[in-house]
């Protein structure tokens, strides 16, 4: 979320809507990307600590609600906004809307750990 008002205003203003800075669905390397000349991308290479516009992840809890297992689409990664998950047989199924696909991810034992 951006709360920066006035930096708002003016990139909404003043930049086409393709170039704003802020969260994406799906992992772009277009040359025209937002912050290609700061510490995303220097000569070509995506750097690593640089911030990700976009990401996928998958998170398993137990009754109490903390994590015991995770998957993880990576900044350079093709599953990114991951909006859904259902258990389906032996694997679980991915929504991903910046790859627009369902991913189908095979987990090891009927208990999906």
């Amino acid at each position: 979320m951006l709360i920066e008002d006035d930096f708002r205003r003016e990139m909404v203003s003043s930049i086409d809507a393709s170039e704003w800075i802020g969260p994406d669905f799906r992992f772009s390397d277009a040359p025209g990307q937002p912050l290609q000349q700061g510490s995303v991308r220097q000569m070509g290479q995506i750097k690593p600590w640089a911030p990700s516009r976009s990401y996928g992840l998958v998170v398993r809890c137990d009754a109490t609600g903390s994590p015991i297992k995770s998957w993880h689409s990576r900044a350079d990664g093709s599953l990114h906004g991951v909006t859904s998950v259902a258990e389906w047989r032996d694997c679980l199924l991915v929504a991903s809307r910046g790859a627009g696909v369902v991913a189908r991810l095979f987990v090891a034992g009927a208990d999906h750990d």
